[in-house]
């Protein structure tokens, strides 16, 4: 018989702490970015106005839950930002990383090895 999980609600029952919370993790990452690689600023898609109150009231809320935050100076690099309709008529606002993504200088790590003495 199998003890790992089956299906989704299995998976939660089997780690619940695992699934607490925003996923949010403690500190600050800083990405690693080629200086030769042209910054990028890019213009966010055009919205329908009857969007646009929906799409206000969405940012508000992501930024009163800690999700964003409002910057205080220009940033170097600006991601597109698309807003796409959920099945359940919510909003998903989605962000296009490939200009940052080909700029990012990849850290690799060696994955320990274990040595056992069997």
């Amino acid at each position: 018989m199998s003890t790992s999980p089956q299906s989704a609600e299995e998976l939660v029952k089997f780690a619940p702490d695992l699934f607490q919370g925003v996923g949010c993790f403690p500190g600050e990452v800083d990405l690693a970015v080629d200086e030769s690689i042209k910054l990028v600023a890019s213009p966010s898609a055009r919205l329908p106005e009857a969007l646009k109150p929906k799409v206000r009231q969405l940012i508000n809320d992501l930024e009163q839950q800690g999700f964003i935050s409002k910057c205080t100076q220009p940033p170097k690099w600006v991601s597109r930002l698309l807003i796409r309709d959920k099945s359940d008529d919510e909003l998903r606002p989605c962000l296009d990383p490939r200009p940052l993504n080909s700029a990012l200088i990849r850290q690799y790590y060696e994955i320990p090895k274990k040595i056992s003495s069997c």
